[in-house]
């Protein structure tokens, strides 16, 4: 893509993954349920209000998800500039934090949810690009487990702990393909950064 990259963005230092503090864990949960319930524009809102709010205190764990997740429920809503510049944003993000299996894993079920809405073109793009930033980098997590099938698109699943179908800080549905895990039965949420727990209720 020809002038400016438009999924560069400043790296700062991360913060530890600290809990939200109660205002953004409600608001997170109401972001959540809107984009259920289809209302799209609203949520598309709250993300991005959350996802800012994340990046300005530096919890660059979260934020990349928050962002990618605004954009999703603005190309729900038909809003596709929006939500393409959200999505470029977070994934940008993971890139510059040198978190490749997530970005793998995020970015080409990204590409396949593209296709699915009819917006091809953003998802060849996309694809493109998660071929130049993955090419040559390691898609392993910390316990060795490496993400079969890449260049396909598959996901490998690692075989851990079973996880709650829906984080019980934030109100997150919990996919065990995007979550980044702390130890075999232990994980983060991505939205919210709290511990999720085999045995914990959703």
């Amino acid at each position: 893509m020809p002038g400016r990259n438009p999924y560069r963005r400043r790296r700062r230092s991360e913060a530890p993954p600290w809990p939200l503090r109660p205002g953004p864990l409600r608001s997170m949960w109401r972001a959540h349920r809107l984009l259920e319930a289809g209302e799209h524009a609203n949520a598309a809102y709250l993300y991005e209000e959350l996802a800012q709010s994340a990046h300005d205190r530096g919890r660059l764990r979260v934020a990349p998800h928050l962002y990618i997740q605004a954009g999703r429920a603005n190309l729900l809503g038909g809003q596709a500039e929006a939500g393409m510049r959200l999505v470029r944003q977070g994934l940008g993000m993971l890139a510059e934090a040198g978190r490749w299996l997530t970005l793998s894993r995020l970015g080409r079920r990204l590409v396949i949810e593209l296709r699915d809405l009819g917006r091809g073109n953003d998802a060849a793009e996309i694809e493109r690009w998660l071929e130049s930033s993955l090419r040559g980098q390691d898609l392993s997590d910390s316990f060795g487990d490496v993400e079969a099938g890449a260049e396909a698109g598959a996901q490998a699943v690692p075989r851990r702990g079973i996880l709650p179908l829906q984080c019980p800080y934030c109100g997150a549905t919990v996919h065990p393909d995007e979550v980044e895990w702390i130890d075999e039965n232990t994980a983060e949420c991505a939205y919210c950064g709290s511990m999720l727990r085999e045995g914990e209720s959703d």
